[in-house]
């Protein structure tokens, strides 16, 4: 899969193949983030984290 997306891009010219590559992964790589941070809401640990992460945040901002 590299190979191809290699071969691609010099076939393109490498500005306007990485330009046209950039216009399909970058949304590509935002849906991927989303997906994670969904499938991650679910877990139960999730959860804990946020709460634990807030509680720590809450907590040393009085000190400022």
């Amino acid at each position: 899969m590299i190979v191809v997306l290699c071969v691609y891009v010099l076939q393109q010219g490498v500005k306007k193949g990485i330009d046209r590559l950039n216009l399909i992964l970058m949304p590509l790589l935002l849906i991927i983030f989303v997906g994670l941070l969904v499938y991650s809401m679910y877990q139960d640990s999730f959860w804990l984290l946020v709460n634990f992460c807030l509680l720590q945040i809450l907590a040393n901002s009085h000190l400022k």
